[in-house]
């Protein structure tokens, strides 16, 4: 019994030893686990490296540097701002970099946060921070933004690059006849809902755009000015041996009205295609008729231009809406036949009443004007000429007038004297040499002037009577002469 119950002591004192030493190698463990998680979570704590399931743009950057995580993200930001943003127009698409468009990324904000995770608070809420990090993960993203001065002045580049106005057809004359050149469409942008769109669509990471731009069409189609095949009507009248100031001002008018194409139903004022009359424009000064006189003005001889033009209509069968006489009958055209033209009182207006274009040229050749008007042959196959006659004479009276300042028997001439005109002017139509009818057309006035003579009174000293002087008749300041080469 003894020998039993010694037994019973040895095995309790062995379990008691195994125990204890069990006991204590679990301590030392824990203490060691302990020790080791402290060092862990102080390592965590103070890491130089991004936590787990953080991320930027996607790009996963757990365990990476600061630095190299920087690194990363700029060349993420050059490689975005390099791509180009597509602008799709109806007819081809080109790109451009969004850096031009006013785009721009940053991602100092986003830096800031990564350094600064879970680097605040008690250790508890910082390592329920980061296991939550590892859980869940956090993606951080540029903070995108817009210039929008920059995107305006983008869109006002695009609008001159691309915002086409519509080219008018032609015609191209040469030595043989003329070919028509075709137009094209236009294009005008909208500029403000454009900026709009791509504000939208850069914003929402977009990278094109359908530009609707509006279609604008040429004021003369094609069709239109195909229907123009030869010449309907022209007129010349001889320059005669004017002033170095009158030809250049019939040259300049010439031009103004040279090319001009003249859609149906459109009228068209002379004085308007001259605009103002002004040194600044290019006028010169030049004799020209004023108030029954001939005195130098800017833009004279702009009135022959007019006559000619007036007579190219005519034989065109353009309908003349208004039209003037001078005070005096022009030298260049018969009385009756020419269309004076005065800002503000006389103006040289028509229509094109046809259904196809006409176009003018107007140009000088040889010393003289020539307009011809173009249209469609097929239509206007006949021809028209003008004819007029005088049908009322106005005899001008010539007065004296005694002047106490002149010499006795002096006789000076103030004004000469210059006979009225009434004449009428015809239409005469023809078609294969026959006239086919005559209208009565435009009614001319022509106002008589009369003459003024200076008779002196004034004593000589010797009491005789000094002989008669009478000076040269008032005539213009330059020589003109006319010849009609293509009157028909």
């Amino acid at each position: 019994m003894k020998k039993i119950y010694y037994w019973l002591i040895a095995a309790l004192v062995i379990l008691l030893l195994f125990g204890g030493y069990f006991i204590y190698k679990d301590q030392k463990i824990k203490a060691i686990k302990e020790k080791e998680h402290e060092e862990y979570i102080a390592n965590l704590l103070n890491s130089n490296i991004i936590y787990d399931g953080i991320s930027f743009e996607g790009m996963d950057l757990s365990g990476m540097s600061y630095s190299d995580a920087e690194l990363l993200i700029e060349n993420k930001k050059q490689e975005r701002l390099s791509q180009k943003f597509y602008l799709k127009f109806p007819s081809f698409s080109e790109g451009y970099p969004l850096v031009d468009l006013g785009y721009n990324l940053d991602a100092n904000d986003a830096i800031k946060s990564i350094r600064s995770f879970a680097k605040e608070g008690t250790k508890e809420e910082r390592i329920e921070e980061i296991e939550n990090l590892r859980k869940n993960g956090v993606n951080y993203s540029f903070y995108k933004s817009l210039d929008e001065d920059k995107l305006r002045t983008f869109v006002d580049s695009l609008d001159i690059k691309l915002g086409d106005e519509p080219v008018e057809p032609r015609l191209e004359f040469t030595d043989t006849g003329f070919n028509i050149i075709d137009g094209k469409d236009g294009v005008v942008l909208n500029k403000e809902k454009l900026y709009q769109d791509l504000k939208s669509a850069l914003i929402g990471d977009k990278n094109e755009l359908v530009v609707e731009g509006e279609i604008t069409s040429p004021k003369i189609s094609n069709e239109l000015l195909h229907r123009i095949n030869g010449r309907i009507g022209i007129y010349s009248t001889d320059m005669g041996l004017g002033t170095k100031g009158r030809n250049e001002n019939i040259k300049l008018s010439c031009s103004l009205i040279n090319n001009l194409v003249v859609m149906p139903g459109e009228e068209i004022s002379f004085n308007e295609k001259m605009g103002d009359i002004t040194a600044q424009n290019g006028y010169k000064m030049a004799s020209t008729i004023v108030g029954g006189k001939y005195v130098d003005s800017l833009g004279g001889g702009i009135c022959q231009t007019s006559t000619t033009l007036y007579n190219a209509l005519v034989r065109s069968d353009t309908t003349v809406i208004e039209r003037h006489p001078h005070t005096i009958a022009a030298p260049y055209v018969p009385v009756g036949e020419d269309g004076a033209v005065w800002v503000g009182s006389k103006d040289l207006k028509f229509r094109n009443d046809w259904d196809f274009p006409i176009l003018i040229k107007a140009y000088i050749d040889t010393n003289h004007i020539i307009v011809e008007i173009y249209g469609d042959k097929n239509i206007k196959d006949y021809s028209v000429i003008m004819q007029s006659e005088i049908t009322e004479t106005i005899p001008a009276t010539t007065y004296e007038e005694e002047d106490p300042e002149l010499e006795a028997g002096k006789k000076e001439v103030v004004r000469k004297a210059r006979n009225g005109m009434r004449a009428q002017s015809y239409k005469v139509y023809k078609k294969d040499g026959q006239v086919i009818k005559t209208v009565p057309y435009w009614k001319s006035y022509y106002p008589k002037q009369d003459g003024l003579v200076k008779v002196g009174t004034k004593p000589t000293e010797n009491g005789g009577e000094n002989p008669a002087e009478v000076p040269n008749e008032e005539a213009p300041t330059e020589e003109i002469t006319t010849i009609d080469l293509f009157s028909e």
